[in-house]
């Protein structure tokens, strides 16, 4: 009696499915790193003084005053200026965890993304 390997004929212990799978997992994880990397947030303040953008990490790539930014003492438009930020960065992070869970779904990856992926900063004023 013959036996065949476990990887099915001519793929003995599996190598090539093994092969295979590691290569969609890097295509997965490419396609999560572009979407990352694409990743734009834009808040504005309610009343228009402040607009920032930030990219995935929270870094602001983007910051616009509004007319009425100069009638704001500075620190009321400073503090405007964190919060509107934090709201950006809040968001910014939601989407880069949705592109995480849509990638690799409820894995030990997504999950270790998840907790090494910088927390939105703890703004106060």
């Amino acid at each position: 009696m013959e036996r065949t390997p476990v990887g099915g004929e001519g793929d003995p212990g599996g190598v090539r499915a093994a092969i295979a799978a590691a290569q969609e997992r890097a295509r997965t994880a490419e396609r999560v790193r572009q979407g990352v990397d694409d990743v734009r947030q834009r808040a504005r303040s309610p009343r228009g003084e402040v607009d920032v953008q930030v990219d995935s990490l929270g870094r602001i790539v983007d910051l616009t005053f509004g007319p009425g930014a100069t009638r704001l003492a500075p620190a009321a438009l400073a503090t405007l200026l964190l919060r509107t930020t934090s709201a950006a960065e809040r968001e910014a992070r939601a989407r880069v965890m949705a592109l995480v869970r849509e990638g690799f779904g409820d894995s030990a990856t997504a999950e270790s993304i998840a907790a090494s992926w910088p927390a939105p900063a703890a703004r106060t004023r």
